[in-house]
Formats: structure tokens, sequence, C-alpha cells
């Protein structure tokens, strides 16, 4: 669609939200496209959830490295003698665990943020009837 004849935007987007959105289209090969508040609405939820997950990421690595120094072999034998060390698969397991629950919270909310998006639509763009 020409950028002269865009529709009119959904007040519930926030005009930053759109003027962002603007620069997509242009960077996927797309320069005369004006983007809809729908990929205006999914775009900004993605946005937003990005920096959550970067300092999950964040998070992940230093847990690790911390249970990996705390659970540290003594000594100079690494495979010696001595009470074996139950504890040190547990903490990066745990660790490992929260990332993902956390990453698929995080999924949840974009996946969330896309339906309520999606209510928006005329029944039949959701909802496309088959031909026949």
């Amino acid at each position: 669609m020409p950028k002269e004849t865009a529709p009119d935007h959904d007040r519930s987007v926030r005009p930053a939200d759109l003027e962002r959105a603007d620069a997509w289209p242009a960077h996927h090969g797309l320069p005369d496209d004006r983007p809809t508040p729908l990929p205006a609405t999914r775009l900004a939820a993605r946005r937003d959830a990005r920096p959550a997950a970067d300092v999950l990421l964040a998070a992940f690595l230093i847990a690790v490295s911390l249970s990996h120094t705390v659970y540290r072999p003594d000594g100079d034998a690494v495979d010696g003698p001595g009470p074996p060390r139950h504890w040190s698969l547990l903490a990066p397991t745990a660790v490992v665990a929260g990332l993902v629950l956390a990453q698929s919270l995080l999924d949840r909310r974009v996946r969330q943020a896309d339906r309520r998006a999606a209510a928006t639509l005329p029944r039949r763009a959701a909802h496309p009837v088959r031909l026949g």
C-alpha cells in the first residue's frame, strides 16, 4: 500500500511504535509499504521482550560460572580420591531449568500480545472462510 493511502491507525498503538515499525518494511525490501497497527504492535512486543531475554542469558552465564566455581574440586586431583560431589551437577541443572522456564514465560508474553493484537482484526481476516 503506498504511503499516501495509509489506513487510519488504531488508537491503542503508540505513535512511537508506528514510527519504529515504519523502518521494518524498508529494511526488508518493501519501501512503499506502510505498517498497520497490527505489525507495529507485534514488533513492539518483540522489541520489549528482547532486553529481558538478554538479561536472562547474562544471568544464566553468571550463574553457571558461579556454580562451577563453588563446586570446583579441592586440591590438584580432579578425578582423584575423595567424596563425590553430587551437588555439582544439580546446581547447573537447576540453572538451565530456570532459564528454560523464564524463556518460555517471555515467549508466552509475546504470544499473548500477538493474540490481543489479532483480536482487534475483523472476524474475516482473523478466521478466513474456507472456499467451496
